[in-house]
């Protein structure tokens, strides 16, 4: 998870993905989803969580660009 947030920080030029403001706000978001899936199927499991979190990440990535 985190070296997602370095690889996508860089490709997107945004250094601002990498403080601790965005980064408490994927890992809230990556338990809830966790939490979902577990709920579902009683399992995080990551070929679950991870796509779901990557998801979530592209659309944040997408507004900041707004």
């Amino acid at each position: 998870m985190k070296k997602e947030i370095v690889d996508v920080s860089k490709k997107v030029e945004d250094p601002d993905l990498l403080e601790s403001q965005f980064n408490t706000l994927s890992n809230h978001t990556f338990h809830r989803i966790s939490d979902e899936i577990i709920q579902e199927i009683g399992l995080p499991l990551s070929s679950r969580v991870f796509p779901l979190w990557q998801e979530w990440l592209k659309t944040e990535v997408k507004k900041r660009k707004i």
